[in-house]
């Protein structure tokens, strides 16, 4: 009798414990970084920093070398621009890391402008970094800010040339507080100030 119950302490505790680490895993799995479209995404609120090397090339392709040995699906706009003759450099930012195409005429491209034709050889000494931000606006005395899906906040600075207009538009956001989409560009990078240059519609 005592060694029946003997097992059953036993066999409730290894139960305990597998259910414990299930539920430890679970738990990390939601609070992570994802590799979304060539770029590091937060999902929840993960304990590590976000990683330091590029999202979704492997390491011989961050050389400028295409691997054939290897199954792995890589980033298609970082493909592209290696295939084209360029080279990938990365720039880390709040919401993830940009790629950049740099070219031997020393123009550069932001990856999926290239990818996508907004961009070409040539066209700019500097890569546009602009690119899409979601989120819900918010003003502090004179200042607009989004707040992004993550619960990250950025300051917004508004082009001189347009200030009266997206002003207006950004004042008339504030009352329906739903999250809108501005193409922004952080600078400096990790600064959390967007330079906002336009809003992408619906």
């Amino acid at each position: 009798m005592i060694k029946n119950k003997r097992i059953i302490y036993i066999s409730s505790g290894l139960l305990f414990l597998f259910v414990l680490g299930i539920g430890i895993k679970f738990i990390k799995s939601r609070n992570t970084w994802v590799c979304k479209n060539g770029q590091w995404e937060k999902v929840g609120n993960p304990s590590e920093p976000m990683p330091d090397k590029p999202c979704g090339l492997k390491s011989d392709q961050r050389s400028g070398l295409i691997g054939t040995e290897s199954q792995e699906i890589t980033n298609p706009a970082s493909k592209n621009c290696l295939d084209k003759g360029g080279s990938l450099s990365f720039i880390k930012e709040t919401a993830g890391t940009l790629g950049i195409c740099k070219f031997d005429d020393g123009s550069e491209c932001e990856e999926w402008q290239f990818y996508r034709e907004e961009c070409k050889k040539g066209q700019f000494k500097n890569a546009d970094t602009s690119h899409p931000y979601k989120g819900v606006i918010s003003q502090k005395g004179t200042d607009f800010y989004l707040k992004d899906e993550t619960g990250t906040e950025y300051l917004l600075k508004l082009p001189s040339s347009q200030n009266k207009e997206y002003r207006a538009r950004l004042v008339s956001n504030l009352s329906n507080r739903e999250a809108i989409t501005i193409i922004a560009a952080e600078q400096p990078p990790l600064s959390k100030i967007l330079f906002l240059k336009s809003f992408q519609e619906k």
